[in-house]
């Protein structure tokens, strides 16, 4: 593998088999596209498959110095149950937790399909050798992780040394073996559209399975034009080389409103293909505590809990009927040419969805969402 380098709005090297065309952001373009995307509004009857979609793209978190194995498998049990009182809510895709909580998180979750997760590779801050950065990824993987979750050189990509940014995401995608690797950028450490799409084009031609906004540790994460951003790398990216590439969005996203937006974004810039927990993930922390499975008056709603919080999904009733997923013997959309990665799902998301996604504008239809007046957030 050779030394990725840039020259211009060119990179080359490393797991490139050509150059990778690195274009600067219209900041002032991609911010009003990604404002009209993710505020269009999406009919009533198409909600509830949007959110059951979003639940299961989500990565069920907990990050915390006082984490213990009993708060793990807690939050292995809501993963797979998030809402008690109803069992047509689906499991979430995957819990994420430190390394040294990897054999909880597994030997609660073998063989229910919700994969585990953790972060690694000294994180939130990367700020650690690379051999200790890599021993850590591979004892994670060793104990039982799908999926790890890293933090990029930030300090190395603005300083313009991009062949090691390049270089110790290469290390960290070898040290995975068979498990995906999430780069997380950091995005709100950048400072430019540009500085996230060259970002995200190094992490790629790395090798990373997923790009991810944010550790969720900083008040700045994930936003509609970033994730706009990340999005139209990706495609390009995949234009450019034919490999699929996830995106995981992380921090800042607190109502379900704004999850639509961001289903709205992928949906666009990416195609339908990608609204599936194997292209596209939604970062929330906490385990969850029990909660009412209503709001208040005649209103029924259908709860995922975490501690800071209550995130409210419609359930169904004569005045909120609630989308039922297609048969798993229903043939799947075909993916386009070049698609060589993960699978369409079986149970592809109702067309309606996508249809209003699409097309429809009358923010007005979201006046009858109403969410608990606790604390929630996304991490």
């Amino acid at each position: 593998m050779g030394t990725l380098t840039r020259s211009g709005d060119e990179l080359a090297g490393g797991a490139l088999a050509g150059t990778l065309r690195v274009r600067g952001v219209d900041a002032v373009a991609l911010e009003a596209r990604a404002a009209r995307l993710a505020g269009r509004s999406i009919k009533r009857e198409s909600k509830d498959a949007g959110l059951e979609l979003a639940v299961r793209c989500i990565d069920l978190t907990t990050l915390e110095g006082a984490d213990t194995p009993g708060k793990v498998r807690a939050m292995c049990m809501r993963a797979l149950r998030p809402d008690p009182e109803d069992a047509s809510v689906p499991p979430v895709a995957a819990v994420c937790v430190y390394p040294s909580m990897v054999t909880h998180a597994a030997a609660h979750l073998d063989g229910t399909g919700v994969r585990v997760a953790s972060v690694a590779g000294a994180f939130p801050s990367g700020q650690a050798d690379l051999d200790q950065r890599l021993e850590e990824i591979r004892g994670a993987v060793a104990d039982g992780a799908d999926e790890i979750d890293i933090v990029i050189n930030r300090g190395a990509l603005l300083s313009g040394r991009l062949d090691i940014v390049h270089d110790e995401v290469a290390a960290a995608k070898r040290a995975c073996g068979d498990a995906h690797l999430k780069t997380i950028l950091e995005t709100g450490e950048l400072g430019s559209y540009d500085a996230i799409r060259l970002a995200s084009m190094v992490a790629m031609a790395a090798g990373s399975d997923v790009i991810k906004t944010s550790t969720g540790k900083l008040p700045v994460a994930a936003t509609p034009p970033t994730a706009l951003c990340m999005a139209e790398a990706i495609r390009d990216y995949h234009r450019h080389t034919g490999r699929v590439v996830g995106l995981k969005l992380a921090g800042g996203i607190r109502t379900s409103k704004q999850a639509l937006g961001y289903l709205a974004i992928v949906a666009e810039t990416l195609g339908v293909h990608w609204l599936h927990p194997e292209r596209l993930r939604f970062g929330r922390g906490g385990a969850p505590p029990a909660a009412p499975s209503w709001l208040s008056g005649t209103k029924a709603v259908v709860v995922v809990e975490v501690p800071s919080g209550v995130l409210s999904l419609p359930a169904a009733s004569s005045s909120s009927p609630q989308a039922t997923p297609r048969a798993a013997s229903e043939a799947a959309p075909a993916a386009p040419a070049g698609h060589p990665a993960w699978p369409v799902p079986a149970w592809p998301v109702p067309a309606e969805l996508f249809a209003a996604l699409a097309a429809t504008t009358d923010r007005r239809k979201m006046r009858h969402w109403h969410f608990w007046t606790m604390p929630h957030t996304f991490l």
